[in-house]
């Protein structure tokens, strides 16, 4: 979102232990017993529809540009053609989802430091011109300020098993952000 890119909104649930979830099949139920502590909530958008692979031609250049830009940056190696991830509301409106698979906080924690600006061979926009620039420009006018306040909102959990401090984080992403900025 603060990209630039039409996603729902999202916060920090804590789910606590037995939590008495009675909707749903018991495989789900299980999952929320498996999810207690802190988990990534994420708002429901009425009415919206899942886009199809037909459906992608379609799509606003803009949202197209901003989606590619986004998902080269954080490293989503999860939006194929058999599924891109996309919604539309009743307005017409395009929503980027699912961004399970970034995997750019990983290879920071892992240590990787040079950056990648493309896109997996299975991604619906791979190949995509001019997807270099449009990384750059993102890096660009990511606030240093902005980005401190998200990182120290993490939970603590959610470093630990990733086995990094706040402060490393955030070391680490904005030396990969001045890298791409310099290329």
């Amino acid at each position: 979102k603060h990209l630039g890119l039409a996603v729902p909104d999202a916060w920090v649930l804590d789910l606590p232990r037995d939590f008495p979830w009675q909707t749903g099949t018991d495989e789900f139920s299980e999952a929320v017993q498996r999810s207690a502590g802190a988990n990534l909530g994420v708002a429901f958008i009425p009415d919206a529809d899942d886009l199809k692979a037909h459906d992608l031609a379609g799509l606003p250049e803009p949202f197209v540009d901003r989606l590619a830009a986004v998902d080269a940056l954080l490293q989503n190696v999860d939006r194929t053609a058999a599924n891109p991830n996309i919604m539309r509301d009743v307005t017409g409106a395009h929503w980027a989802i699912d961004f399970g698979a970034c995997l750019l906080i990983e290879r920071l924690a892992r240590g990787a430091g040079a950056p990648r600006i493309d896109l997996p061979s299975n991604h619906f926009l791979a190949g995509k011109a001019g997807l270099s620039r449009s990384v750059r420009g993102i890096a660009e006018a990511i606030d240093p300020a902005r980005l401190h306040t998200i990182v120290a909102a993490l939970p603590d959990a959610w470093l630990d098993d990733l086995g990094l401090a706040h402060a490393a984080l955030q070391q680490r992403l904005t030396a990969y952000l001045q890298t791409l900025r310099a290329t």
